[in-house]
């Protein structure tokens, strides 16, 4: 299970991962069902994407992610080679948090 959590005023959302595979050094694919009531309409909604990392050189921790390619169950195209389909621009990466005391 994984938490999502998009800030104040929202509630966290679960999600559950039914597989992971390492398709590269730098590539995963993963397949993810939502799992909490506070998806609304797209909970257990099933989510496959395609992810890219980049690492700290020094200590090889993940520092963020990027999908360059998703998918949902119902055959919705998310993201393309990289570009979101709904703006027509390149994914966001998303960066670890920080720890409170950092």
């Amino acid at each position: 299970m994984r938490e999502i959590d998009y800030g104040a005023g929202f509630p966290i959302r679960l999600t559950i991962v039914e597989s992971a595979q390492l398709i590269s050094p730098s590539k995963l694919k993963i397949r993810v069902r939502n799992a909490d009531p506070n998806w609304g309409k797209t909970n257990n909604v099933i989510h496959e994407a395609v992810m890219i990392k980049e690492s700290d050189p020094k200590t090889n921790e993940i520092v963020r992610i990027r999908v360059i390619e998703s998918i949902l169950s119902d055959g919705t195209v998310l993201v393309k080679d990289g570009i979101l389909k709904s703006l027509g621009k390149p994914s966001f990466w998303s960066y670890k948090c920080r720890s409170a005391m950092s």
